[in-house]
């Protein structure tokens, strides 16, 4: 079951933006990862919810969407996010975004059972973010957008070595190396 939902749990980058999603849900979203491992248990993350229209257009415009798709701007307006969670910090370390993932993919892991979907992002202009939320306490350090789903994604086979994410037949297409790629070792 688990399993399961981790394969079905993909980025996703164009979304129903009919289908809004209210702050409550961000909120089971965040509070999950409030209670996730973390390094020395230091509990360094804060998390900003956004879902109103004027965040939502100011969050959305600080991002880089989809850097393979080198032809595509991003989602136009009836595909964008419907709510943003972003995750904010004082300091910076390796132990911070190694929290940062554990607590990211709990939060998809939980949104994707809930028939959500999301995109992890590190490439966004943290002073836009900043202006948006309004704060100068904490800086940006990964920005997850959320909504229903409009695209389909689907894993397939990488070939000639080449990782990059494309788009067949209007279908997000994911290369993901074997098992046999990966695993180094097997005693």
């Amino acid at each position: 079951m688990v399993k399961e939902l981790i394969i079905k749990n993909r980025s996703v980058r164009r979304y129903d933006s009919s289908k809004r999603l209210d702050r409550s849900a961000l909120s089971e979203l965040v509070d999950s990862a409030r209670v996730c491992s973390n390094a020395g248990n230091r509990q360094r993350i804060r998390y900003e919810t956004v879902c109103g229209e004027e965040g939502l257009r100011a969050v959305r415009s600080a991002l880089g969407f989809a850097a393979y798709l080198k032809d595509w701007g991003g989602p136009d307006a009836s595909e964008n996010p419907t709510g943003y969670i972003i995750m904010l910090a004082d300091d910076d370390d390796a132990n911070l975004f190694i929290d940062m993932g554990i607590a990211a993919a709990s939060m998809l892991l939980l949104a994707t059972e809930r028939g959500l979907g999301g995109c992890i992002f590190r490439s966004f202009n943290p002073e836009k973010i900043k202006e948006a939320l309004g704060t100068d306490k904490y800086t940006p350090r990964l920005v997850i957008s959320l909504g229903v789903p409009s695209e389909r994604v689907e894993l397939t086979k990488v070939r000639d070595n080449d990782v990059k994410y494309y788009r067949e037949n209007d279908v997000h297409m994911v290369p993901k190396l074997s098992l046999d790629d990966v695993l180094v070792i097997e005693k």
